[in-house]
């Protein structure tokens, strides 16, 4: 051993050598497909992984009763592209070297299984280091065990007999129906002592069951990791925070795969983490008053608290408040706005940034949207009016008389856009060195201006008038909107759920609204090609890519992701490539 080399360092490398076998681990996850409905062997050998294990993490390709259809596309598509040569290893070769005693052992090795990075502990209990551990499910312990006591070499610490096979580093002994593997033969001795009571087990800890239940029920891969060992990482952030412990997982489903992250933290060990926790969620009806028909969109809760938390940081130092003050200054000369009692104020309702199509119909172009609402008592039409009041009183000031802007409607809803001259202008200045050969210039530029709205003391702004006015209506009245549309009515419910930052795409329409707006006559022909394969990956996407987080008031941070595939495509593609290599 190093001496130079600290503690640390050593965990973190040891950590990261597992991480790398869990990413293997996710790998053959997508790739392998079981026929053993309900049973989870991989998370049962956690049973033998001592409690004071610094990561964790399991594999499970038994598919729920509602995953049974991903795993059955991803085996036809693996058998059609001849791919099942990649898949005839196991993973009992992530850990042990392949010998003959390694062939006759991989058929009774099951795919699924568990991983842990233990503290090691020398004979007289000081802790020195790190030692990893995998459990590898059985389907004939028995058999295992026989095939070890044949090509093994005995070995024993403190009373536990493992084995090593020639040329393997790694000692194995087998547990019930569990192969388990130890980077030290200490691994080895901590399993069974776990096993046969003598040491308390991770299951028996409240922090790592906490962490499980606030992962996916269906997770097919799951990665746990200590507050120990988040301490550990370098990261400056989590070197003083008092967290639990980590729980992530991926979980293969139709259509996609699914990950959740979740961890807890004191709030007032995290720097802002407090501050944050006080945020309003996103407005649960937010399909309800965006029009349909999105690409997708990013919404944010209280933009107007991120600057507070931002400033309150930057206070701190003499720098920052200055720098505060002179951004203050510089924003009230130059737009005639405050920075705190008008934008600050005037943010803290919901913030929406999205996109879409050009016009109803087929997706071709893209036009952007934003929606600035008026919830928890903001009012940003005010900050728009007084906005608009001091650029005409510059104008009249310098004696100006052309128009900026023009109102386009009147009535309850205040509707304006940007002068002619300068709306011509603009879209002259977009559309220079366009090739109407390779995209629609006309849809890309032809209907772009600058237009916005005040609906109540809400605001409303978009590059096209008509999307405009129909997000006007959809905001006022709630027709037409993203909650009645088809691409989206699944991921409502799913992205709901007390989240304060958003992300929801529609790939399929996405690659639709590319398709249809670029043209590839001037592409080579495999260039062309290859841009039709990309989008018709995504064309059959129904369901949309969403990101989301949140942090509570008691310290909880939990995020979530689900990204749509169509395995179908995927494999094809993969199947393709390689035999164009082959």
């Amino acid at each position: 051993m190093n001496p130079t080399i600290s503690a640390g360092a050593r965990a973190r490398r040891v950590g990261y050598k597992i991480a790398f076998g869990v990413t293997l681990f996710a790998s053959l996850g997508v790739a392998y497909a079981f026929k053993t409905i309900f049973a989870r062997p991989g998370e049962a050998a956690l049973r033998f992984v001592p409690a004071d294990a610094m990561m964790v993490g399991t594999l499970d390709l038994s598919p729920s009763p509602a995953q049974a259809l991903a795993f059955k596309h991803i085996d036809d598509a693996m058998d059609r592209n001849g791919m099942n040569r990649f898949v005839e290893t196991s993973v009992l070769d992530i850990f042990s070297k392949k010998s003959a005693a390694t062939d006759l052992l991989r058929p009774l090795v099951q795919r699924s299984g568990a991983i842990a990075l233990l503290p090691y502990k020398t004979a007289n209990g000081e802790t020195g280091g790190t030692s990893g551990l995998a459990l590898i499910a059985l389907s004939s312990g028995t058999e295992a065990e026989a095939i070890l006591k044949k090509y093994g070499k005995p070995t024993f610490f403190r009373g536990t007999k493992g084995y090593t096979l020639p040329g393997d580093k790694s000692t194995m002994m087998v547990m019930d129906d569990v192969l388990v593997l130890g980077e030290k033969p200490y691994s080895l001795h901590a399993a069974r002592m776990v096993r046969d009571g003598q040491t308390p087990g991770i299951l028996s800890s409240e922090e790592f069951q906490t962490a499980r239940q606030h992962v996916s029920s269906d997770a097919n891969v799951m990665m746990f990791c200590s507050p120990k060992l988040l301490g550990d990482t370098g990261v400056a952030a989590l070197k003083d925070a008092k967290a639990s412990w980590l729980g992530a997982g991926l979980a293969i489903r139709d259509g996609g795969v699914g990950l959740s992250v979740w961890n807890r933290f004191d709030p007032n060990s995290v720097k802002g983490l407090a501050e944050f926790g006080q945020t309003q969620a996103i407005r649960r009806d937010l399909f309800g008053v965006l029009p349909t028909g999105a690409y997708g969109m990013f919404a944010i809760s209280q933009p107007g608290n991120y600057f507070e938390m931002f400033e309150r940081s930057m206070g701190q130092e003499k720098d920052g408040q200055q720098m505060i003050a002179d951004m203050s200054k510089g924003m009230h000369e130059a737009i005639g706005v405050d920075l705190h009692k008008d934008l600050v104020a005037g943010l803290k309702g919901n913030a929406v940034i999205a996109a879409y199509p050009a016009a109803d119909g087929a997706p071709e172009g893209a036009e952007a949207l934003l929606v600035i609402d008026d919830l928890n008592g903001s009012d940003p039409a005010a900050v728009v009016d007084r906005f608009q009041a001091y650029v005409d009183e510059q104008m009249a000031k310098e004696g100006g008389t052309e128009k900026i802007w023009v109102e386009t409607k009147s009535g309850d809803n205040r509707m304006f856009r940007i002068a002619d001259k300068m709306q011509d202008e603009m879209r002259k200045g977009i559309g220079e060195g366009m090739d109407e050969r390779s995209v629609k210039k006309e849809v890309l530029v032809g209907k772009k201006t600058i237009a916005w709205a005040m609906v109540g003391k809400a605001v409303i702004a978009s590059t096209n008038e008509a999307l405009l006015a129909r997000a006007v209506d959809s905001f006022k009245n709630r027709t037409s909107t993203l909650s009645s549309d088809a691409r989206f009515i699944k991921s409502d419910s799913e992205v709901m759920d007390g989240s304060q930052v958003l992300a929801v795409f529609n790939l399929g329409r996405i690659a639709e609204g590319v398709k249809n707006t670029i043209s590839t006559e001037k592409m080579d022909k495999d260039g062309a090609e290859m841009f039709n394969t990309v989008l018709s990956a995504f064309a059959n996407l129904t369901d949309p890519f969403y990101l989301k987080a949140k942090v509570g008031a008691d310290g909880e941070v939990a995020s979530g992701a689900f990204i749509p595939l169509d395995y179908d495509k995927v494999f094809d593609f993969i199947g393709k490539e390689m035999k164009g290599k082959g």
